[in-house]
């Protein structure tokens, strides 16, 4: 799997944990996998718990334009809602673009080789 750093792949572990293994759905891991990317988790991770995501709390977190998309990405992985133009993704960095792509794969639960 894909990770941006060795923090993304740590505070993915976390935000599972948190979540617990009960909700552990392909829902939850791909918009976590996605919150959980450095930048994004200092803003998204107390709003993470065992009583799920609160996305409106995250909504209003203030983010860089890459940041927004990537969010949003995550808010229509987990239920189907959120902004989301995919010509937003001009705003990725290369790194960015990878974990957009891993996030899609694990929605999809394909074990596809990123990066």
């Amino acid at each position: 799997m894909y990770f941006k750093s060795i923090a993304h792949q740590m505070n993915v572990g976390e935000l599972l944990n948190k979540v617990g293994n009960e909700k552990t759905s392909l829902d939850y891991a791909s918009a976590i996998y996605l919150l959980s990317i450095p930048g994004i988790y200092s803003k998204t991770n107390n709003h993470i718990s065992e009583h799920g995501i609160d996305f409106e709390a995250i909504k209003a977190g203030g983010y860089s334009d890459s940041q927004t998309f990537l969010v949003n990405v995550a808010m229509q992985l987990f239920y189907g809602r959120g902004d989301v133009r995919l010509a937003d993704i001009a705003y990725l960095d290369e790194a960015s673009v990878k974990a957009f792509m891993q996030a899609m794969a694990i929605k999809a639960n394909n074990d596809i080789k990123i990066g």
